[in-house]
């Protein structure tokens, strides 16, 4: 270090675990650091402060490069640190340290950890020491704080800090009662066929922001749907690993069902919307049984028609069945409306909530059964050494994927009806104009099976209901 009247001194300053967000740690640091300077007499040329920051993690810490870029440019001649566990706990940065200091000839001091002073062979082994210690100590701390985190997860609690969940109070276990309904209306809409786009729209417009205050953005409401806490679950390292303490805001199948629809790669297509109401497997061939396609006829008027493998080889049907779109579903439509009208439309809904809701459960049933073998299988039997890494793997990819497919065995199972349609018959008359097509089709499938077009009469070019015969489900 060059012969200064007065050397230059660089505080660098670091907490790296600050949950609260106050900078507590960093004031104290400052204040004794501070103190430091001014009893040695050295000239203070700035503060370098990286806050909540961990040294041995590696990550970036935007403060301390350019300390060491003061250093390197001969603007300062010694580092001030409050203990040398401040400066870094990562060997790599040790060493790129010890050159700099060495290339330079600056120093360092420190409040509780003395001087090192590069230039003996002496404070360079000494710098050493200092650094693995505090490396191990990291290490350490590190191995401790992972298995506290298995074992709060293991027994269902809280685990952590942070921004407090939406729909839960910051105990981040008692349930916020006005979220926790929107929560619940969220995973009613997704399961009805609403897209995130249009819920977080109507969110914004209602005022309604994230914990921290925030609009809602669709990514952002995902991850909140796909959490496990809202039913009841704990997670662990992506993994459902049991029963939280704090209540479920929705019952699990819900949540499941939810899940399956938002993985599900299909959704997440640029699809263009359906103008079709039946097509989908709802009309069928009068003559070979195959499902009905959309094809328009030559003046732009839709119709449904029995495609065969000469006009494309993805289809196999006869090719001799085809009807205007416009009346055939308004003919079905009015026949569906008619047959859901009053005590008809009580019982089918009743029949089809219970059938599905048990479908559900059972479903549920069966893929916590598989979580708790996923579970069993990584404690019992890997950790313990009773199977080894290839056989833990192979039985864990076939848990997986029986995961995957009853997952996916939700969405049917629990798709939600519109509300309008447990409001009566007339009701039901006056929405169906202003319903979707998505709602229209999806009370047609409450309680129709298929619906067949048979041949036309030769000769006859208007519209004949006796073609169409509606198979009911119901």
């Amino acid at each position: 270090m060059k012969t200064r009247i007065k050397p230059r001194a660089g505080i660098y300053l670091r907490i790296s675990d600050d949950r609260e967000g106050r900078g507590l740690g960093v004031k104290r640091q400052r204040d004794d650091t501070e103190a430091l300077v001014e009893s040695e007499g050295f000239e203070l040329v700035g503060v370098f402060e990286d806050n909540d920051t961990s040294a041995f993690s590696g990550k970036d810490r935007p403060a301390w490069a350019d300390l060491l870029g003061r250093v390197r440019a001969d603007e300062i001649d010694v580092i001030v640190a409050w203990a040398t566990d401040r400066l870094t706990r990562n060997l790599r940065d040790l060493a790129d340290l010890i050159d700099l200091l060495q290339e330079t000839g600056a120093t360092v001091r420190t409040v509780t950890s003395g001087d090192i002073d590069i230039a003996t062979p002496e404070g360079e082994f000494y710098a050493t020491v200092v650094g693995g210690i505090a490396r191990q100590e990291s290490r350490r701390k590190s191995i401790r704080a992972k298995r506290k985190a298995e074992e709060l997860a293991q027994a269902g609690k809280v685990g952590g800090g942070g921004t407090r969940p939406f729909g839960f109070e910051n105990d981040r276990v008692t349930i916020r009662e006005p979220e926790a309904e929107l929560v619940r209306e969220a995973i009613e809409r997704v399961a009805a066929g609403q897209s995130l786009t249009s819920i977080t729209h109507d969110w914004r417009e209602r005022g309604v922001t994230t914990p921290t205050g925030r609009t809602w953005q669709p990514s952002v409401l995902r991850r909140m749907l796909q959490s496990p806490r809202i039913a009841g679950l704990r997670e662990h390292r992506a993994e459902v690993v049991g029963e939280a303490v704090w209540q479920a805001i929705v019952p699990r199948s819900n949540w499941e069902t939810v899940r399956a629809i938002l993985n599900d790669p299909s959704r997440r297509a640029r699809r263009p919307p359906r103008s079709y109401l039946l097509t989908g497997g709802l009309a069928h061939c009068g003559l070979c049984e195959s499902p009905l396609v959309a094809r328009p006829i030559g003046d732009g008027r839709r119709a449904y028609v029995c495609a065969s493998g000469k006009t494309n080889p993805r289809y196999n049907g006869c090719g001799r069945i085809k009807i205007l779109a416009e009346d055939f579903e308004a003919f079905v439509e009015d026949s569906v409306i008619d047959a859901l009208d009053g005590e008809a439309l009580t019982r089918a809904i009743a029949t089809n909530d219970s059938d599905r809701q048990v479908s559900a459960n059972a479903i549920v049933a069966e893929i916590t059964s598989l979580e708790t073998q996923l579970e069993k299988l990584a404690t019992d039997h890997y950790a313990e050494r009773v199977i080894g890494r290839a056989e833990f793997l192979a039985a864990r990819s076939a848990i997986e994927a029986k995961l995957i497919t009853r997952r996916k065995e939700l969405v049917p199972a629990r798709r939600s009806l519109p509300a309008v349609v447990t409001s009566g018959g007339r009701v039901l008359r006056e929405w169906w104009p202003t319903a979707s097509l998505l709602d229209r089709r999806r009370v047609i499938e409450l309680i129709v099976d298929r619906v067949v077009v048979n041949p036309a009469v030769r000769g006859r070019n208007r519209f004949d209901s006796n073609r169409i015969d509606v198979v009911w489900a119901v």
